[in-house]
């Protein structure tokens, strides 16, 4: 007789996925919070592993063009990390959305660097998380 195959422990039931799977930078528990469901939840996640490298490269592209639109850029990357509880990556975008208004290049040339890796770094996690809930 065959015993029945057990799922890996690393995959995250659905059911567990707030208890058990972390993603660095993000507060999974007040992201759920902020949605009506925890698959309404990882849908975000999914859309802002997908829609966030457009907002990057145009972050990128406007960085020396226009400061104007590099904030309002830095204002979406903003909302859209708070809205998911990417806390960090929210901080970065503020205070870069800030240095924008007040014409900083300086600290814009510095800081987009953390910005872009920060971001990418994430995708990947949120990207990864999103598998293992989907397994």
């Amino acid at each position: 007789m065959t015993a029945a195959l057990k799922k890996p422990s690393i995959f995250i039931n659905k059911k567990t996925f707030s208890k058990g799977l972390s993603i660095p930078g993000v507060n999974i528990n007040k992201g759920i919070n902020a949605f009506t469901s925890e698959d309404a939840y990882v849908y975000a996640l999914r859309s802002f592993a997908a829609d966030m490298p457009g907002l990057l490269e145009k972050a990128e592209e406007s960085q020396n063009d226009s400061p104007v639109e590099y904030a309002v850029v830095l204002h979406r990357i903003k909302r859209y990390s708070s809205r998911i509880a990417a806390d960090l990556l929210a901080e970065v975008a503020a205070e870069l959305e800030k240095a924008a208004i007040d014409g900083d290049v300086r600290y814009i040339l510095m800081n987009n660097p953390v910005l872009m890796e920060t971001a990418l770094v994430l995708i990947s996690d949120i990207e990864s998380a999103v598998y293992l809930y989907n397994f």
